[in-house]
């Protein structure tokens, strides 16, 4: 800094009209209202609720697993189920056919026959989607997809 009446003596000699100054400036705060210690809780809290949540998390998931697993199974014995009628309906056309043939029933009982196939492939081909659906609910589950 420099001090001077006559502004053209502003700059000159730095030996003459300086002045020099420095300071440091140190501050704490040794009382905070417990601010501190009310923080900590807070983190204990949400710590605490993390972990609750997480283990709600982990169980649900579990349930949702043992769920879809079940599911998997079920649908396996309808799959199961479904082939072995359509064997049986696939059997019995076979026989109405060859009845007929023999002159022991009607066209009317084949046609029976007939739809009666064609409704166990339906019934069929829907429990192996629902089965294969049951597979990718699991997988999804767990994590694999």
């Amino acid at each position: 800094d420099r001090n001077s009446p006559d502004p053209l003596l502003v700059v000159g000699n730095p030996a003459k009209q300086y002045i020099a100054s420095g300071g440091v400036n140190l501050s704490w705060n040794l009382f905070a209202g417990h601010s501190t210690d009310v923080n900590v809780e807070k983190a204990r809290l949400a710590t605490s609720q993390a972990e609750q949540t997480l283990i709600k998390a982990e169980r649900g998931l579990r349930e949702e697993v043992e769920r879809a697993a079940r599911r998997v199974e079920a649908q396996a014995d309808v799959l199961s189920m479904s082939e072995r009628a359509l064997e049986i309906a696939r059997e019995a056309q076979q026989v109405a056919t060859e009845r007929f043939k023999a002159g022991a029933s009607t066209q009317l009982e084949v046609r029976d026959a007939e739809i009666k196939l064609t409704q166990a492939e339906l019934q069929c081909a829907s429990a192996r989607i629902d089965h294969h659906l049951a597979r990718l609910d699991l997988e999804a589950s767990l994590g694999r997809l």
